[in-house]
């Protein structure tokens, strides 16, 4: 396959008055077998016990089918593991469980009773071929899941969503019947027609407004849209902390000059290093400085320049929380935040000389050092954002 890259985003939003979404999804990555495994599900109703159910279908799905366990053997056990509403005679959960092998350059889809997923292809909507498949749940009522099979080209986009987005408007005047398939579908079309670099973030976020002002801003369901990129990856360069060793301070200007992507140092000590060494002037942005931590500045020829451990700091505390509460611009943990997640490969070269100014006794011992921020960064990028994450010492 070459150099390709799986981006996986998704957006959500609670039905309205209700602080726990019934919608779940959850991706998971088998490194070894270079698989990434998918899965949205809706649980029935709405709120925290629909969040359970959706919750245990998601967990079940993805750890079955990274175990190596086919799709269908894995709908299988969800069928049997979830019995169906005696009063309303539907399942407790719906789900479309997504496995991407990128080994075989292919796709297997597993759905049920979710929207049909799209594919995007050269920015038209691709038709596909569905086998129609019968299970029997625990209770031996037969209920139909929907089977698909596919190869991947570089450039094409698969968007799942749940009945939040279709059914949204649903019973107003101009969706009477809910948000119909073919405008959905123009509609991402459009989008992608105006920025056609959309990530997999930006197209899922814009399905979930659309849906959201279609429902007048007051989500008659949990909305939740998911979008898989298949693209050559976006590289970054993050270097942080001087070399052990002095000499080796040129390899900080070698590694920029020679690396193709976007470039990162955080840490005033390196980007001393390598404005020296490059013959380059920082100048400082007083528009981000703020009480909690230093402003980030500009070097000619890197990406973003910022204060180390603090602005890393703040950095994975947006990571860990899925973003933050309000979006500043100006504030330069969001900034580095934003550009790892935008990116499909990182790369870390970490100094390993012992900044004297950490050793301080007044700082909190939970900041760590440099080597632990880095780790615990690059492990969030791998494990909850499916990054490429490299980490090199100097």
């Amino acid at each position: 396959m070459g150099d390709f890259f799986v981006e996986v985003d998704h957006a959500q939003l609670s039905k309205h008055n209700k602080q726990v979404p019934g919608d779940v999804f959850l991706s998971k990555k088998a490194d070894k077998e270079n698989r990434i495994v998918s899965v949205l599900a809706d649980g029935l109703g709405s709120g925290i016990k629909a969040n359970v159910l959706a919750t245990l279908t998601t967990t079940i799905s993805v750890n079955l089918t990274c175990n190596s366990v086919d799709i269908k053997d894995t709908a299988e056990t969800i069928m049997k593991t979830l019995p169906e509403c005696k009063e309303r005679k539907i399942s407790y959960s719906t789900f479309t469980i997504i496995d991407i092998d990128l080994r075989a350059n292919q796709v297997e889809i597993m759905e049920f009773d979710n929207p049909g997923f799209m594919l995007f292809r050269d920015q038209k909507r691709k038709s596909l071929e569905k086998s129609k498949i019968d299970m029997n749940n625990p209770i031996g009522t037969s209920q139909t899941l929907y089977y698909s099979q596919f190869n991947i080209e570089l450039g094409d986009r698969l968007i799942v969503f749940s009945d939040g987005v279709s059914q949204a408007g649903i019973g107003n005047k101009n969706y009477s019947l809910g948000w119909p398939e073919e405008e959905i579908a123009s509609t991402v079309k459009e989008r992608m027609s105006r920025l056609k670099d959309a990530s997999a973030r930006e197209l899922s976020n814009f399905l979930v407004e659309e849906a959201h002002k279609i429902d007048g801003k007051e989500a008659k369901d949990d909305i939740t849209s998911a979008c898989f990129y298949f693209r050559s990856p976006r590289r970054t360069l993050l270097i942080t902390g001087p070399p052990v060793d002095k000499s080796d301070d040129y390899k900080i200007k070698r590694k920029v000059e020679q690396f193709g992507g976007k470039k990162i140092i955080c840490g005033g000590t390196t980007s001393k290093i390598y404005a020296r060494l490059a013959d380059k002037e920082i100048n400082v942005n007083l528009e981000s400085i703020n009480k909690d931590i230093p402003p980030d500045s500009e070097i000619e020829g890197l990406d973003l320049v910022t204060e180390g451990i603090l602005t890393m700091s703040r950095a994975i505390e947006l990571l860990e929380a899925g973003g933050p509460d309000k979006i500043d611009v100006d504030d330069p943990g969001y900034k580095l935040y934003n550009m790892l997640k935008d990116s499909d490969y990182i790369k870390f070269v970490v100094g390993t000389k012992i900044n004297e100014v950490h050793q301080n006794p007044n700082i909190p011992e939970d900041l760590g050092l440099r080597k632990n921020v880095v780790k615990k960064m690059a492990e969030l990028l791998r494990d909850k954002y499916l990054k490429k994450v490299e980490i090199e010492y100097i």
